[in-house]
């Protein structure tokens, strides 16, 4: 864990660095105070709501273990992007999944691949909308010239990462409906002194398999994958509202394509609140769609602010209410 999060810190001083380097202040400073600010607090407001969105998938996700009310999964939800904001390592993924499974009274491991899950999903729903506008959006030239956005190779960028998810889907597909099929592969291999051991292991596959239950199909899962194509279409018109902030004469494809940008930079590892890396990935994005230097400059470090800041005062509120401190939180892990 430790030489993740040093691997995280480093990559984003790297990114800042490269950010913070083109930052003219004076120039800057002058963009802050050209911006509409009404127009960025709809944006922020519109990221609080992909929270609420979330929340009601995740209820939809986990409701095959236990029906879970909104108000509980919504504050499991702000925690748990609170602390990947605060804390390292995407530590939110485990500790929203604690939370739940705490106040539930639910295995925390069946908890956890739920959230998985949601990952899969959200990760299906940024490709697809990755290769529509690969498909349809007019890039302009300074795309092609890119050796590393050009459209060809988000192109095949997308092609092969959609295989990696395919990939995943399969093997948690197969956890689902042919857990017995797994079990019995992994008894075959059990040695005599390893038993505890094993039992621990087939433990803990069996309540992850409990968290999978919403991937055998039908209307539950359509509900699942609608919600999700919800979240990313509030936040790419959360980003179209921004640019209204900034009198940015964009379209709406290119807050796709700068949303997809951005999704990409903060899946490495980084720092927490992905700062460095999704300050360079959204002011990259905007100049090379020909947004001047210090207003892309300035629409990365006020979205980012809009986006990350009500979420950590909302998660704080919602520990507070739960009787969880910093401190504990640090400490939470799945069973």
């Amino acid at each position: 864990m430790k030489i993740k999060v040093w691997l995280g810190i480093l990559i984003s001083g790297g990114f800042l660095y490269l950010f913070a380097r083109q930052i003219d202040y004076a120039h800057i400073w002058e963009a802050f105070k050209s911006v509409n600010y009404y127009y960025l607090l709809l944006a922020g407001a519109l990221q609080l709501l992909t929270l609420l969105i979330r929340s009601e998938r995740w209820r939809y996700i986990i409701e095959p273990i236990k029906k879970i009310s909104g108000y509980s999964m919504f504050t499991a939800t702000s925690i748990g992007f609170m602390s990947n904001y605060i804390f390292p390592a995407r530590m939110g993924e485990v500790i929203k999944a604690y939370v739940i499974g705490n106040r539930e009274k639910i295995s925390k491991s069946s908890s956890f691949a739920t959230v998985v899950v949601e990952r899969v999903f959200d990760g299906f729903s940024v490709l697809l909308f990755l290769i529509l506008v690969v498909m349809f959006y007019p890039f302009p030239e300074s795309f092609y010239q890119n050796p590393y956005l050009h459209p060809h190779k988000l192109k095949i960028a997308g092609v092969v990462l959609s295989g990696v998810y395919i990939l995943i889907l399969g093997g948690l597909l197969v956890m689902t409906h042919h857990y017995d099929r797994v079990v019995k592969f992994l008894d075959n291999r059990r040695k005599p002194d390893s038993s505890e051991l094993w039992d621990k292991l087939i433990h803990v596959i069996n309540s992850f398999s409990q968290g999978l239950e919403s991937l055998k199909g039908g209307r539950h899962l359509g509900r699942i994958l609608l919600l999700s194509f919800m979240i990313w279409g509030v936040i790419f018109v959360s980003i179209y509202v921004a640019y209204q902030a900034f009198e940015l004469q964009l379209s709406f494809f290119s807050a796709v394509l700068i949303t997809v940008i951005i999704a990409a930079a903060v899946a490495i590892p980084s720092s927490p609140g992905f700062i460095g890396t999704f300050h360079f990935a959204c002011a990259g994005g905007l100049i090379l769609l020909g947004v001047e230097t210090s207003k892309a400059n300035s629409f990365a470090i006020l979205v980012h602010a809009v986006i990350i800041i009500p979420v950590i005062i909302l998660g704080l509120v919602f520990a507070a209410r739960e009787g969880i401190n910093l401190k504990q939180l640090q400490k939470m892990e799945p069973e």
